[in-house]
């Protein structure tokens, strides 16, 4: 698959910090006041089940999706080798001429 072009954009390159549920539920003022520093993982009997980050960070998460959907969607459209129609019989099909 060809793509239009390559981005180097690092969401988060800081290791996650990790905090249990209960750990979260009694710190949860401080746990929000550190997620401008990094993401922090929430975890349940030692496994994941939540990740909080910062405003900024989501941001930044929801523009690379958006970024990586457009990509596709270019990608896709660019490998559709269905014959064009000329303008010309577009406009007469619709009157226009």
């Amino acid at each position: 698959m060809a793509f239009l072009y390559k981005t180097n954009t690092y969401l988060c390159n800081n290791p996650m910090n990790s905090i249990s549920v209960s750990a979260a539920r009694d710190e949860l003022a401080t746990l929000i006041e550190s997620v401008g520093a990094g993401p922090v993982e929430i975890s349940r009997h030692g496994k994941a089940v939540a990740v909080m980050i910062s405003p900024e960070h989501h941001r930044r998460l929801e523009e690379a999706y958006e970024e990586v959907e457009d990509i596709r969607s270019y990608d896709e459209q660019t490998a559709d080798v269905s014959p064009l129609i000329p303008w010309e019989d577009v406009k007469r099909d619709l009157g226009l001429q």
